[in-house]
């Protein structure tokens, strides 16, 4: 379900209606929502140019380095996933 909501699926329903089957109708909502509440938020934070704060950029310095995240493009993942 997770990459059907990246990617956009076309089948997006039919997965969401299975993981309701499997996991019950309130997780898979849930799942939903935060998927789209965390896409939503981030987008918040990012457009606003909201800072790593120096204490949270320091312990998270090897982390960014070894995920790549600085290199991250909204740009780049649009075009990928439209």
């Amino acid at each position: 379900m997770t990459e059907a909501l990246i990617g956009h699926a076309p089948d997006l329903d039919a997965i969401v209606a299975r993981a309701s089957e499997n996991l019950g109708a309130q997780v898979a909502i849930d799942a939903v929502t935060v998927a789209a509440g965390f896409n939503g938020i981030t987008r918040v934070a990012d457009a606003t140019g909201i800072p790593l704060d120096e204490s949270t950029a320091e312990r998270t310095a090897a982390m960014r380095e070894t995920t790549g995240i600085e290199r991250f493009n909204y740009n780049e993942k649009t075009e990928r996933y439209a």
